[in-house]
């Protein structure tokens, strides 16, 4: 005599998943999906370049615009300079024009040094600005500093045009 053999679950449809199998299923290969992408998000390096303060970037266009016969001066003494150097030396990566500048235009030397260009912290009216130039905010010397809102994409040309008026 044979021992019968139990049968298999069958569901409500009578396929032979349980009741309820199924439908977790899309819901577990999302969530091991998820996990996967997770995993390897977590080992690629990603590189967020912070924004510039557009006052900041306005100034040293201007600023740049009004010295540049000196950086042109200043680009051709590097050139001199490193040529003496072999190309795969690691000076010439290291090399910043700014050395080459007069003295009286490197950055903090006096009223024509070349102005800092600061991250950008809050954005006012679609401008991102850095804490030293939010409109409204009393500045270095007294009273308010008037701003130019750009809006648009304008080059740093038409900006510090724009600026000169």
């Amino acid at each position: 005599m044979t021992t019968p053999q139990p049968e298999p679950a069958r569901g409500n449809d009578g396929s032979s998943a349980p009741d309820g199998f199924l439908s977790g299923i899309p819901q577990q290969i999302g969530q091991a999906v998820a996990a996967a992408v997770a995993q390897v998000l977590q080992q690629v390096p990603m590189r967020v370049q912070q924004l510039k303060c557009a006052t900041c970037v306005l100034a040293r266009a201007q600023w740049a615009a009004a010295h540049a016969a000196d950086i042109k001066a200043a680009g051709e003494r590097m050139a001199e300079a490193l040529a003496a150097f072999p190309p795969d030396h690691p000076i010439r990566q290291q090399a910043d024009l700014v050395a080459f500048l007069p003295p009286h235009l490197h950055p903090g030397a006096g009223p024509e040094s070349m102005p800092p260009v600061q991250d950008g912290a809050v954005m006012t009216a679609g401008t991102i600005v850095c804490p030293a130039h939010i409109p409204g905010i009393p500045q270095a010397g007294g009273g308010r500093r008037e701003f130019l809102i750009a809006n648009g994409s304008l080059s740093a040309t038409m900006l510090a045009e724009m600026a000169r008026r």
